[in-house]
This record gives structure tokens, C-alpha cells and sequence, in this order.
């Protein structure tokens, strides 16, 4: 469920989840707030179009994180800012390379700011972890800290205390679904 946008127009601290087309609707379509606006009608394409290509090489995308002014009540974002769990099991070293190099060429060349966690059904949380289990941890804590962070573009090379403080919420879109 897509909670209402708190005063300062944006989601309430939190992750909140929802369908690929409860999202589209909610900041795409016309019952958006934003309704029939060509900027998100634009990136939702590019969106579209990128989980195509990841799709493209074989991955399962369980979810996605979608934070950042998108999901926000400001009518023109600049992009559209995207976190996508790619299930682990469904790509081999291989192809894992490949969905790297295709998020990075992505974020340069649209306007969907793509990043790639590697999603694993059964991790290990011991201290006896292997690194591909830690490093999904990791990136796991690491983006969900950062998608309820509100910091200016410009002041995103040296944070203070202030600026890591939970201020907004993001959503996990569902796309292929934890199966």
C-alpha cells in the first residue's frame, strides 16, 4: 500500500510495498497527483525499458527500491532513482558482470539511475558468513538507509549528522515477486 505524502510532500519514513501498477498509478497514471504529466510518463518508459534489458539477460527481478524525487509530490523529476534486487540464483558469475555493466551504461545514458543489490533466499547472518551473503547484507542496510535520507544533490559529497537522519519514506516495488 502507498501510504499519503506526508506535509513536506513526501512518503512517511518507511518502506512501503506495492505492485509495479499500484506505482504507476499512483505517480504515473491519471489518478497521480501529477496526472498526465510527459516528464513521468517519460522516465516510467525508461523504467519499463530497463527492467526489459535486465530481464533480457535472464535474472529474475523479485523488487525494486524506487526512491528519491520521483516518488514525491515535485511535478518534473529529473530521474528516476532505482534500486533493483536481482535474485541471485536465476544469474551465474557470467551474467552477473553483464547486468553491472548494463545498470552502469543505463544510469549514464537515461535517466533511470540504476543500482543492483543480488538478492539470496537463504543467507548466511553468522559471523561465518560467506562474502556473497555479507555483501548482500550490506547493500541491503546500505540502500535502505539511503533511500529515507533527504539530501540536496549538492550536498552529497561530505554528509553531516543532520542528513542522515530518516526524513522520507521509498517503495519496494514488486516485479517478478520473492518466489
Amino acid at each position: 500500500m502507498i501510504p499519503a505524502f506526508t506535509t513536506a510532500g513526501m512518503l512517511p519514513v518507511g518502506r512501503f510495498q506495492c505492485t509495479a501498477e499500484e506505482f504507476e498509478q499512483a505517480f504515473v497514471g491519471a489518478e497521480a497527483t501529477h496526472a498526465q504529466s510527459e516528464r513521468r510518463q517519460d522516465l516510467w518508459a525508461q523504467f519499463q525499458g530497463t527492467v526489459a534489458a535486465l530481464k533480457s539477460l535472464g535474472c529474475s527481478i523479485p523488487a525494486a527500491f524506487i526512491g528519491g524525487s520521483f516518488t514525491t509530490e515535485k511535478p518534473e523529476p529529473d530521474d528516476i532513482d532505482v534500486t533493483f534486487l536481482i535474485e541471485r540464483a536465476s544469474v551465474d558469475d557470467d551474467v552477473i558482470g553483464q547486468i553491472d555493466t548494463m545498470a552502469s551504461a543505463i544510469s549514464s545514458l537515461t535517466n533511470v539511475q540504476a543500482l543492483v543489490i543480488y538478492w539470496c533466499a537463504v543467507s548466511d547472518w553468522s559471523p561465518n558468513a560467506v562474502e556473497s551473503d555479507l555483501r548482500y547484507i550490506m547493500l541491503r542496510g546500505k540502500w535502505d538507509d539511503w533511500w529515507q535520507r533527504d539530501v540536496a544533490k549538492t550536498d552529497r559529497v561530505t554528509f553531516t549528522r543532520d542528513q542522515a537522519f530518516p526524513k522520507r519514506g521509498y517503495l519496494e516495488v514488486i516485479i517478478d515477486d520473492y518466489l
